[in-house]
C-alpha cells in the first residue's frame, strides 16, 4: 500500500513551505505509469485534465485534492486522477484552490463554487480527505449542475471521535494534534463546515475502516440523511486513509473499491435528473 503522506516531516514543527515541497517531491518519486491512451493537459494556472481514451460517460468528474487543507496540488494527485479516469471513463478536471493558513475559510469554499461556475453542463463533484469538504462545499453555488458527489474518506471537522481516538496515532501521522492542525489552520468549526455545505445531489461516501477520519464519513451519512439526501456509505474495509493513492497498484485493493463506487454512480447519474 502507498503511504498516504511522505515518511518524513513533523506538520507541527516543519515551515508549511517545506511540508508542501516534501509532499510534490515524495508524489513525484512514486508516480507510475498513467493509464495507456489517457490524455493529460495542464492549464496556466496549474489545474490538470485527463481524457481517458476511447468512448467517455458523458458527465465530466471536477476533482478537489486532500493535503489537510494547508498542502497538496493538483500535481500530487496526479496518478490518482489519472486512474479515476481511466477506471470510471470520465473526463477528470483536477483544481486548483487556495491553501490554508496563507487564506483561510470560507476563502476556499468561494473558490470551490466559483471553479464549479465555470464548468458548463452536469458534472459529478469528487475529492479525498480535505477534498472531499470542498467537494460538498461547491454545490452550493450551482446546485443544478451536480449530479452526484464523490466523498473519499472525507474530513469534515471532527477534532475527537472514536475513530481520532483509536486510529489517530504517530504510524498512521494523523494524530488529534496533527487532524487540530489542520482545522485551526482552515478556521472553520465542524458546524460550519457542514452548514455550509448545502446541495441535494447524491452522496457516495467512501468509509476506510482503517481511517482517524472514518468517523466523519459516518457524520457525513448522519448528517446529509437527516436533510433528506441520499448517502450512499461505501466501506473500505482493511484500508487506510489514502488508499486511492494506491490506484495504480491492481493488487492494493483501491481499485475493487473504486469499482463498487462506480457502479452505484453509474446507477444514479443514468437515472433521469430531479425536475425542479
Amino acid at each position: 500500500m502507498i503511504p498516504s503522506s511522505p515518511p518524513t516531516g513533523d506538520w507541527l514543527n516543519t515551515p508549511i513551505e517545506d511540508i508542501r515541497a516534501g509532499r510534490e517531491a515524495f508524489r513525484a518519486v512514486l508516480l507510475a505509469p498513467l493509464p495507456l491512451g489517457l490524455t493529460m493537459t495542464e492549464a496556466p494556472d496549474g489545474t490538470l485534465e485527463f481524457v481517458p481514451a476511447g468512448a467517455l460517460e458523458p458527465v465530466p468528474i471536477l476533482y478537489f485534492h486532500g493535503g489537510g487543507f494547508v498542502s497538496g496540488s493538483p500535481r500530487t494527485h496526479l496518478e490518482l486522477c489519472a486512474w479515476l479516469a481511466h477506471l470510471t471513463r470520465r473526463r477528470v478536471v483536477s483544481a486548483r484552490y487556495p491553501l490554508a493558513p496563507e487564506v483561510r475559510y470560507p476563502a476556499q469554499r468561494d473558490a470551490a463554487q466559483a471553479i464549479l461556475a465555470r464548468i458548463d453542463g452536469p458534472v459529478i463533484l469528487a475529492g479525498d480527505s480535505a477534498g472531499a469538504a470542498l467537494a460538498l462545499w461547491a454545490e452550493a453555488g450551482s446546485p443544478q449542475a451536480v449530479r452526484a458527489v464523490l466523498c473519499f474518506y472525507p474530513a469534515l471537522g471532527l477534532r475527537d471521535s472514536a475513530s481520532i481516538r483509536a486510529l489517530g496515532t504517530a504510524a498512521s501521522g494523523l494524530t488529534p494534534d496533527v487532524i487540530a492542525f489542520f482545522y485551526d489552520s482552515l478556521g472553520a468549526s465542524c458546524d460550519e463546515m457542514l452548514a455550509d455545505a448545502v446541495g441535494s445531489a447524491p452522496i457516495i461516501a467512501v468509509l476506510a475502516t482503517q481511517d482517524p477520519f472514518a468517523d466523519d464519513a459516518r457524520l457525513c451519512a448522519e448528517v446529509f440523511g437527516k436533510r433528506g439526501r441520499q448517502v450512499h456509505v461505501i466501506e473500505a474495509e482493511g484500508m487506510a486513509h489514502g488508499f486511492m493513492h494506491a490506484l495504480a497498484l491492481p493488487d492494493a485493493g483501491a481499485r475493487d473499491i473504486l469499482a463498487r463506487v462506480v457502479h452505484q454512480l453509474n446507477a444514479i447519474t443514468s437515472a433521469p435528473p430531479p425536475v425542479d
